[in-house]
């Protein structure tokens, strides 16, 4: 709705209008019957009783960084795409992470994927140039075509997940950049003829037994603490 308009700082619906609101002076549209977020702008605050972003919700705006609250379940296709954001907080319930949402993103440098996301779609963060790392959550079971192609800063990817289908050119294959996958997982063996993949496993830690440690080549290298923030 609003794309393009890099300066727009201030949107107000207003109060009579039956359809649509603004509530919560949060700088947005939402449809009213669905709480759905369908623009937004650079100073757009998502108000926790919106449940779903529509598609093209940002696109081109001047955005810089937001949270999405946890009452979001769903964020559309292309959401935030090509627009300034250089961080964001995703809600934790959402369970998917649709095609091109975060694509020409040329400044995010960071963004975590929530536990419950079970697919990543084709382009989804594509051409994100300042993205230096990502893990991939255990509940992940695909990762669409391109989704991080062109991330020409992506130095480090780290698979939890260990059976996940992963589509033609989802990742760049960028000189420096290493895939963590799990021993004898699906990732490890559809990567590792292209990708510098590094296969790990698990090992007990003698002090803890409740605190997996993770292993490559039988030596330890990172406690459960450090590689979840990998």
């Amino acid at each position: 709705v609003f794309s393009g308009c890099l300066l727009l700082i201030s949107i107000i619906v207003d109060s009579e209008n039956k359809t649509f609101d603004s509530r919560e002076n949060c700088n947005a549209i939402v449809e009213t019957a669905t709480n759905t977020l369908i623009a937004g702008c650079k100073n757009t605050v998502i108000p926790n009783s919106v449940t779903s972003i529509k598609e093209s919700a940002f696109t081109d705006t001047g955005i810089i960084d937001i949270t999405i609250p946890n009452s979001v379940m769903k964020i559309g296709n292309s959401a935030f795409s090509d627009c300034d954001l250089k961080s964001i907080k995703l809600s934790d319930n959402i369970t998917s992470i649709e095609r091109y949402s975060f694509g020409r993103c040329y400044h995010l440098t960071s963004i975590t994927i929530p536990d419950k996301v079970t697919s990543i779609g084709s382009q989804a963060f594509y051409y994100c140039e300042s993205l230096k790392s990502i893990v991939i959550p255990n509940e992940v079971t695909s990762v669409g075509s391109s989704a991080f192609d062109k991330c020409s800063s992506l130095n480090s990817v780290c698979f939890i997940s260990k059976d996940v289908t992963i589509e033609y050119g989802a990742f760049p294959k960028n000189d420096n950049m290493q895939i963590l996958a799990p021993k004898d997982s699906s990732v490890y063996n559809t990567l590792k003829e292209d990708y510098n993949v590094i296969p790990y496993s698990f090992t007990v830690n003698k002090d803890d037994k409740d605190k997996p440690m993770l292993a490559l080549d039988g030596k330890v290298v990172l406690t459960e603490d450090m590689w979840s923030c990998i």
